[in-house]
Parts: structure tokens; sequence; C-alpha cells
């Protein structure tokens, strides 16, 4: 049996399309019928300002095979946007080698307040953030307008 090589690392505006992939495979990303992922551009600008934004991959024998994201909303807190691991390589070092790394990098950067958005109805990644320390705080709703 092959062992995995699992590997964290600061994306790269090279990572984009990767990540890109990854996101548009998964349902799971698709907020609307307009929306279904992240831009390419968006990915790649990220990857880049690194002051304004937390863009780490993990690789899987030399493939990006998940990420995270947290974008910094000032000197102290930070949102949690996604951490994506793709099923077939969700095993237990996988979720937290990429865990264990963005919370290094947060503290590196002094944050101590990190927040995240989880639907109600996924009741898996709820209980998930739960495990990690996450608690629920106060119940908001979702509004969206598309400026089009």
């Amino acid at each position: 049996m092959h062992r995995q090589e699992i590997k964290v690392r600061f994306a790269t505006p090279e990572d984009a399309d990767s990540i890109y992939a990854l996101g548009v495979a998964d349902s799971a990303f698709r907020v609307s019928d307009v929306i279904r992922f992240y831009e390419k551009s968006e990915l790649a600008e990220w990857a880049e300002k690194t002051a304004d934004n937390l863009l780490l991959v993990v690789e899987g024998d030399s493939e990006i095979v998940g990420f995270a994201f947290c974008k910094m909303m000032s000197h102290h807190w930070a949102m949690l946007d996604n951490f994506y691991i793709k099923p077939s390589s969700r095993c237990i070092p996988t979720n937290e080698y990429l865990w264990r790394r963005l919370l290094v990098e947060l503290t590196n950067r002094k944050v101590s307040y990190l927040t995240c958005l989880v639907r109600d109805d996924h009741e898996a990644i709820v209980r998930l953030a739960r495990r990690r320390g996450f608690a629920r705080q106060h119940s908001y709703s979702w509004l969206e307008m598309f400026l089009k």
C-alpha cells in the first residue's frame, strides 16, 4: 500500500487553476445559480495579496488535494471562508495537517478571533467546526444582491 506524502504550503498564483478545478467539481460550493465557485482571477489575487488573505494548499503526491482560505478582516480577526479536502483525500492526517498549519499561520499574524459561516442544514460540517473549537454564537440571515 502506497503512503501518500502530505505537504501544506502557501498557495501561489499558479495554483489558481488547480484550486478552481477542485471548487467547480464539488456542488457544495454552489452558492446560487449565478455563483458556482470563486473566479480563477480571485484565487490568483488572494495568493498574491498575502497581507489581506491567507490561502493555503495541501498537496498529496504532488497534486493539490485541498485548500484553506481566510480573509483577514482586521488586525486580529479572520473569516474562514473555506476549508476543503477532496473526498478521496479526506484522511485524518490531511485534514489535521491543513488545520494545524492554518492555525499556526493565523497565530503568527496575531489573529485572536476566527469566524466562519456554515449552513444550518450542513450538520456534519457544523459538528466538525464545533470539534475544531468553534462555538455557535448568533443566528444571521444570508442576504444577497447581484449588481448586474
